[in-house]
């Protein structure tokens, strides 16, 4: 079949199109391929012969309207393993880069302002209606993944196409020219994401190239323009001209570059900053106050729980909202990843726990026994078991695939706010408002030590990686560590305030909250006889949130002030990356360098 083709007269071009179509990253349109394949170029607009030109390739390909698609994924399979030489005789980088540069060069005659001349500048994408001569057609694959084709270039960038990355080259023109009707064609298509991660690419791509700084600089601040402004531009694709200018940083280089977009009618534009802020996304969507939040343990989603009986699951790269979780009856107090991260537990008012699909967004159970509010849910760390804390003075440990109750652990003389798995899932611990701890045998559900010595009640609890040390945050503005086994208290920390995420580091030398990480006294908590009883000044490390709530903080010194609207309820840290959930219903990310960096 392949001879055949090969030997026609038609062998150079059938073997253009094969390459095309066999490294596209979806089927592609007629006017998509003829971009790329010069023969097809004076025939694009008669599908007639499209067909013909298509049929060349034998019973490799086949057609639905005016879409190519391969006749079976084992015709591509066979090109890839089997007829790449004859398909890519000069290599797959000369076609990605073929299809890089007719991809910047087509963009940049065709992207403009405004492509399909609408009216008012407010307009939503869904009352958008795609013209019958639609300009962009031929363009659609290009803007959605001219990125990915640069990325797969790969080293080869360095040797025969460095200059395509270098500051003057065709990236950084097309960026300087082209940046602001990218985004709005990108908002046409239904493709704002994809241009979040076209953009995070490209930064990561060039950030060391070092004939490059002014690209870099240019990719930096495109990067930050769209992730500042993608909710506006993505529902509302004019106002990539209108908001995202005005709202931007005055030295936004965007901004700068695409001054003359700013619409004439605002006649006194509100005073911006000079720079982009630490915040790097502000995630919208709840409609009221979010009560917890909680990184994935890969850090790549971010799970927020509100008061408007919701869930939702976040992409912390791209700031898109990947799944909301309806079904509570009421507020939704406390969510929790599992370690494998596929499943979602929530905590609700509603008296119930629920456990979440987080690809699907499916409810796989919901969990009921607690007579009153949930308060508090963990994963098991073999994500077998979960348990609960609740209002009603009781903790709960479920089987997470069946859903059934396996312990109910009575004992507490109050309301249970927290609990948490032993890493070797054979003890559980519990805080309570009767200022007292309480470790529990899973297997037997039996109350193995009692631990008293916080002046008030106890909001958070955490053991160790090795499980020999158990630490407590109280409201009585302390932490203690205990000894699991012996149940004494080690050491208790005056921190000043009460802490909600509390989590020990994978080597116990940090234990790590929302005011920072506080370096643990190694000599102390090596030892299983309480050395010091009076409170301890702790030693706080990286980023965390004042005791007051208004600033963001390094080392216990305040690095950002949060203006009243962006004040947290809740907050969670994960290494130089800081999420607050807010009275408005707004999540919040920070990303952070070092400041040692910045400050000698």
């Amino acid at each position: 079949m392949l001879e055949q083709m090969c030997s026609s007269s038609q062998a150079d071009l059938c073997k253009q199109i094969l390459a095309i179509v066999t490294i596209a990253h979806r089927p592609i349109e007629f006017k998509e391929l003829a971009l790329f394949v010069d023969g097809l170029k004076d025939i694009s607009d008669d599908p007639q012969l499209m067909r013909e030109a298509i049929g060349y390739c034998g019973s490799f390909l086949t057609l639905r309207e005016h879409t190519i698609y391969f006749v079976h994924q084992s015709m591509k399979d066979f090109l890839v393993e089997k007829a790449s030489d004859t398909i890519f005789p000069f290599g797959r980088e000369v076609v990605n880069y073929a299809i890089l540069s007719k991809s910047l060069k087509a963009m940049s005659r065709v992207l403009r302002h405004n492509h399909y001349s609408l009216q008012p500048p407010g307009i939503c994408i869904d009352q958008v209606e795609h013209p019958s001569l639609n300009p962009l057609v031929a363009v659609r694959y290009s803007c959605v993944y001219w990125v990915d084709h640069l990325c797969e270039l790969g080293s080869s960038i360095n040797k025969k196409h460095k200059i395509i990355l270098q500051d003057g080259g065709a990236v950084d023109e097309f960026l300087r020219r082209k940046y602001l009707f990218w985004l709005e064609a990108l908002s046409l298509f239904g493709s704002i994401l994809e241009g979040v991660q076209s953009m995070t690419r490209l930064q990561i791509l060039i950030q060391e190239k070092e004939s490059a700084s002014r690209l870099i600089n240019l990719v930096q601040d495109a990067r930050r323009f769209i992730l500042f402004n993608k909710s506006a531009i993505e529902n509302n694709p004019l106002q990539v001209y209108t908001s995202a200018l005005i709202f931007s940083p005055t030295c936004s280089l965007i901004r700068e570059l695409f001054k003359k977009e700013e619409p004439e009618w605002i006649i006194n534009k509100p005073a911006m900053q000079e720079y982009w802020s630490s915040c790097l996304q502000t995630l919208e969507g709840h409609s009221n106050g979010v009560y917890s939040v909680a990184f994935s343990h890969n850090d790549k989603q971010l799970a927020s729980a509100s008061d408007d009986k919701t869930l939702k699951i976040w992409d912390t790269a791209s700031g898109s909202c990947l799944q909301t979780l309806e079904g509570h009856g009421n507020w939704v107090n406390s969510v929790a990843f599992s370690h494998d991260d596929k499943q979602l537990a929530s905590a609700s008012d509603d008296k119930t726990l629920k456990i979440w699909d987080t690809a699907s967004g499916s409810c796989l159970q919901t969990l009921e026994g607690h007579s009153k509010g949930v308060n508090s849910v963990a994963f098991s760390h073999d994500d077998k078991q979960l348990a609960s804390a609740s209002y009603d003075k009781t903790l709960k440990i479920w089987d997470t695939a069946s859903g059934s109750c396996l312990h109910t652990l009575e004992g507490h003389r109050n309301v249970v706010y927290s609990v948490a798995f032993s890493h070797d899932d054979k003890q559980l611990a519990s805080a309570s408002y009767d200022k007292t701890l309480k470790i529990w045998d899973t297997a037997s559900g039996s109350c193995l030590q009692k631990l008293e010595g916080h002046g008030n009640w106890v909001n958070s609890v955490t053991f160790s990686h090795d499980d020999k040390q158990l630490a407590s945050a109280s409201s009585d503005g302390t932490l203690k560590i205990w000894d699991t086994a012996s149940g004494s208290c080690l050491q208790t920390l005056g921190v000043g305030k009460i802490l909600h995420n509390i989590f020990f580091d994978t080597t116990d030398q940090y234990l790590h909250t929302e005011i920072g990480a506080i370096a643990m006294d190694l000599h102390l908590t090596s030892s299983t006889t309480p050395i010091r009883s009076g409170n301890q000044k702790p030693s706080r490390h990286g980023y965390g949130i004042s005791f007051d709530h208004k600033w963001i903080t390094y080392k216990s010194e305040n690095f950002l002030w949060l203006p009243l609207e962006y004040r947290p309820i809740c907050s969670a840290v994960t290494g130089s990356t800081v999420a607050i959930g807010c009275y408005s219903g707004r999540v919040l990310i920070f990303n952070f360098m070092d400041p040692s960096l910045l400050f000698h």
